[in-house]
């Protein structure tokens, strides 16, 4: 793995990566599936139904580490507040 100083010499682009690459499946599939007038809305609707599963994942994973409510549910919120 890059150490901190490496991904940051790499400039912004390298910071993203709010979903795993699988997450990208559903944004890829129903943007293809819809290539018309609602093709920027599909994918944005992709991305979600992806990062769904990413949030009970996290969910169950906070819960499986910590043991008091706050810190469990706080990996949970991470996934979903994550920006740039």
């Amino acid at each position: 793995m890059p150490s901190a100083q490496e991904v940051e010499a790499a400039g912004k682009l390298s910071l993203y990566g709010p979903l795993p690459p699988v997450g990208y499946f559903g944004n890829a599939l129903l943007a293809y599936l819809n290539q018309g007038e609602c093709f920027r809305l599909a994918a944005r609707v992709g991305t979600m139904i992806c990062g769904l599963p990413c949030v009970y994942a996290a969910y169950f994973l906070g819960r499986a580490i910590f043991v008091r409510a706050l810190p469990a549910i706080a990996l949970p919120l991470l996934v979903i507040l994550h920006r740039n």
